[in-house]
């Protein structure tokens, strides 16, 4: 028996297309490239907190240059300073705070490098007040410039959301996620590629399908309402 014996022979494609153009309304804020850094980012911190991700692991990658590894670190560290639990911090967070404070030269520098050797060296009774609130302030600055170019970073929520977009489709209308080039019954990844602002046509909104596959099909368990 066919695969698409039990579809219906036609869909109202301007139905279809005002569903879908209906959920992108709803959920394009968090497919942007800005949206997508962030929630990495909060990850990342997140990661930290809950210790659902080895912390050696995070400073690695902020070693490496990664902006969202980096802001979380940073931020991390902050919150403990900020809250006077400075001698809480793990070693490695705390020397990539001492790191962070002197990496990058400014008219505040000399400042920075003191209170760096300060936290280095133990000397909390040299720790004054103002000195603590630079140092919560500098290290909680945003995150550092993303490299240019399509990365992972910014489009791992655009591609999530697509996914889902491509999942629900096709259970609402009955259609198949995707479909190869010789198929001519439109399929869900068809008409997700035809909304305004995506930008992909249909053999891209395929890949992103095939490879989100399993991570659609768990958060489309969660029976989000779209």
């Amino acid at each position: 028996m066919s695969m698409t014996a039990n579809l219906p022979a036609t869909v109202n494609k301007a139905e279809v297309l005002a569903g879908i153009s209906h959920w992108h309304e709803l959920i394009h804020k968090i497919m942007t490239s800005e949206a997508g850094r962030a929630l990495l980012q909060q990850q990342a911190l997140r990661a930290l907190h809950e210790g659902t991700y080895p912390t050696a692991q995070v400073i690695e990658a902020a070693d490496a240059g990664h902006p969202a590894a980096d802001w979380a670190v940073r931020r991390y560290a902050a919150e403990f300073f900020a809250a006077g639990r400075e001698r809480e911090l793990l070693v490695q967070v705390r020397a990539y705070a001492v790191q962070s404070l002197v990496r990058h030269p400014g008219d505040d520098w000399p400042e920075r490098r003191h209170a760096a050797e300060v936290i280095d060296q133990d000397r909390w009774l040299e720790f004054s007040p103002q000195m603590r609130a630079d140092v919560v302030q500098f290290l909680s600055r945003p995150a550092a410039s993303y490299p240019q170019g399509r990365k992972l970073a910014d489009i791992w929520t655009r591609n999530i959301a697509i996914a889902v977009m491509v999942e629900e489709a096709a259970k609402r209308w009955n259609l198949s996620r995707t479909r190869k080039d010789a198929t001519e019954r439109r399929s869900a990844a068809y008409y997700v590629s035809k909304l305004k602002g995506i930008k992909l046509g249909e053999q891209q909104i395929n890949r992103i399908s095939w490879h989100h596959n399993q991570v659609a099909a768990k958060l489309s368990a969660l029976r989000i309402n779209l």
